[in-house]
């Protein structure tokens, strides 16, 4: 009887953001992935400000992880970033949505267009590292080493973000013999990894090198 009234409200101009909120929380526990995806797309017809971002990060979600539906997902996050470029969680899960359709070059122009839009120094460190992995995973690692020597080369990178770039790096002058660069990077290793053994292999390696 509840979801009965609920659904009559959706047409409610002021009420149907509400009944559609509450609709989907109910056919997430009986009901279908569709129904919950129809549900949140007219809350998000009535939602405004930060609440849209959450929606489109839930929409994608559904999408994604119930629905199968990644061409959808990737549709969603990436109205939530066009919001809010900062969101973290919504970019990973573009990136792994996309890299997973085989669809890397989707993947890098949204990481392209977050960095240029963001102005947190941390946030622009985390999605350039994103985006040299991602270039490195395509096979592209001359851009890829660009990118991520950047990452390292600017003001105070979060640390997540130097040890990521740097065992990207690795990976790079590994192939290409650069030994110099190599004992840069695991000069940088020794000092980021919070693993005892890690270190120590990192040490030794240099010391080789």
């Amino acid at each position: 009887g509840a979801r009965g009234v609920a659904e009559s409200l959706l047409s409610s101009g002021g009420l149907a953001g509400r009944a559609a909120a509450a609709l989907a929380t109910a056919f997430e526990t009986h009901g279908t992935p569709a129904e919950v995806a129809r549900c949140l797309s007219i809350e998000l017809e009535n939602a405004h400000g930060p609440r849209r971002v959450r929606l489109f990060a839930r929409l994608g979600n559904l999408r994604q992880r119930q629905m199968g539906d990644g061409a959808g997902a990737l549709e969603a996050y990436d109205q939530g970033l066009v919001l809010d470029p900062t969101d973290e969680d919504i970019r990973l899960s573009y990136v792994e949505v996309a890299i997973g359709l085989g669809r890397h070059t989707d993947a890098v122009r949204l990481l392209e267009r977050v960095i240029a839009a963001v102005k947190d120094p941390a946030v622009q460190a985390r999605a350039s590292t994103d985006l040299g992995e991602t270039l490195l995973g395509q096979g592209e690692s001359k851009r890829a080493k660009t990118v991520l020597t950047e990452v390292l080369a600017s003001w105070c990178p979060p640390a997540d973000a130097q040890l990521r770039a740097a065992r990207a790096l690795l990976k790079i002058h590994e192939h290409t013999y650069d030994w110099r660069a190599l004992c840069d990077v695991l000069d940088r290793l020794a000092m980021l990894e919070q693993d005892t053994d890690k270190r120590r292999e990192a040490n030794e390696r240099l010391a080789a090198v």
